[in-house]
């Protein structure tokens, strides 16, 4: 498959797979790889929008800036951490002051 300007080199989907502990049959793999591309096309297109007259991004959006009560939100600041025993009272398992959990990654 050809590469189009502006795009990264052509993904290795085997790579991409393992690290996604994936398994893509044979007969699904191009259909796979002709998406992906297509994806990786629209991101690229983008490049090309002029954007020369738009504001800049000084901030976040002002929806985003609506008093607390507004959104029904409480403000966010800081706050001294929980305590260690209180944050660790319903956990099923415990060891050294930290939750155990079962492993759900191999190595």
């Amino acid at each position: 498959m050809a590469q189009a300007a502006g795009l990264p080199e052509p993904v290795d989907l085997q790579a991409l797979c393992a690290l996604a502990r994936l398994r893509v049959p044979m007969g699904l793999q191009d259909e796979l790889r002709r998406r992906l591309h297509a994806v990786l096309q629209s991101f690229a297109s983008l490049t090309a929008i002029d954007v020369s007259g738009a504001p800049p991004a000084d901030g976040p959006p002002t929806e985003l800036l609506a008093e607390p009560s507004a959104t029904g939100l409480r403000p966010d600041r800081a706050e001294p951490p929980m305590p260690t025993e209180l944050a660790l009272a319903n956990a099923p398992r415990v060891l050294l002051n930290a939750f155990v959990v079962p492993r759900v990654v191999e190595g």
